[in-house]
């Protein structure tokens, strides 16, 4: 059964090509928008809310 507040995510064309252009050099980062989409999906806002939302990557600024 889907929620009524389900919510759908469409990845832009530069965004796919960037998440390409950094998976050779962060393995996981794949993983880690996985993780954020299905928290998105649960209602669960992550990130900061500056400009719109922010994607916390593992092994970056760590």
């Amino acid at each position: 059964m889907q929620s009524d507040n389900a919510v759908s995510i469409r990845f832009s064309d530069e965004f796919e090509q960037e998440l390409y252009r950094l998976s050779k050099r962060f393995r996981n980062i794949r993983s880690d928008v996985e993780s954020i989409i299905e928290q998105l999906q649960q209602g669960n806002f992550v990130g900061d809310a500056y400009g719109g939302l922010r994607l916390r990557i593992a092994g970056i600024g760590e």
